[in-house]
């Protein structure tokens, strides 16, 4: 008290308000300064698991995952999947209070394209990849991206495929010139009688007895004498 007095009167009343003060402020700062501020963990899973965990924007880890030594207070958490939609949400972390976060994870929409197929002649049975979609001229819709097979076919024509590669959101468009089948070149008669046993003759040559199927017969009329 003697020493303080003795500064009173060298600094004066106004001077010593202000050292008072200062040591105030200096002994509060260092209270201030000796304060563990609270933390906590969240628990986070996920479903499909081996989800990327942000928290507040700053990456984490891998679900299932305890990320501790987080400060209480007001947090966002965003988990990522290749193939599933980004999963959002906030959370308020209490004093010392653990919390748990499960997330479902929704697969990404799947972008389709379409295949338009034509023919000539049309009325053509389109196939996709083995299944069969309808007859030229035909809308393919929803069709998943990538390389597909088209087959069609027609009666009397030969099959015609290739492979298209279909892109999202865009259409892709096929169109066949189908090639006839030539017209056969021989063909057979199959002779029966009754009784059997009966003589053949095809435009006066003797072919044996019935029953008996005549091969290789050219094309057109002909005389068949029994």
């Amino acid at each position: 008290m003697k020493n303080i007095k003795m500064i009173a009167k060298r600094i004066g009343s106004r001077g010593l308000i202000v050292v008072l003060l200062t040591c105030v402020c200096v002994l509060s700062t260092s209270s201030i300064a000796g304060v563990i501020l609270p933390r906590g963990s969240i628990s986070v899973t996920s479903s499909p698991s081996g989800a990327q965990i942000y928290l507040d924007n700053a990456y984490a880890g891998v679900t299932p995952l305890t990320v501790s030594n987080i400060p209480q207070g007001h947090h966002n958490i965003k988990l990522t999947l290749g193939g599933y939609q980004d999963w959002h949400t906030s959370i308020e972390l209490g004093y010392d209070e653990p919390a748990s976060i499960s997330a479902t994870l929704l697969p990404t929409p799947q972008r389709t394209g379409s295949i338009y197929a034509s023919s000539s002649p049309s009325g053509a049975c389109t196939y996709v990849d083995g299944s069969y979609m309808g007859r030229t001229p035909e809308s393919i819709d929803d069709l998943s991206t990538g390389a597909h097979t088209i087959k069609i076919t027609h009666d009397r024509y030969y099959d015609w495929s290739t492979s298209v590669d279909v892109s999202a959101d865009h259409t892709s468009y096929v169109s066949a010139s189908l090639t006839p089948v030539p017209y056969p070149s021989t063909g057979h008669v199959s002779i029966t009688s009754s009784p059997s046993g009966a003589y053949i003759h095809l435009d006066g040559a003797s072919k044996g007895r019935t029953p008996k199927t005549l091969s290789r017969v050219a094309p057109g009329n002909h005389l068949l004498e029994l």
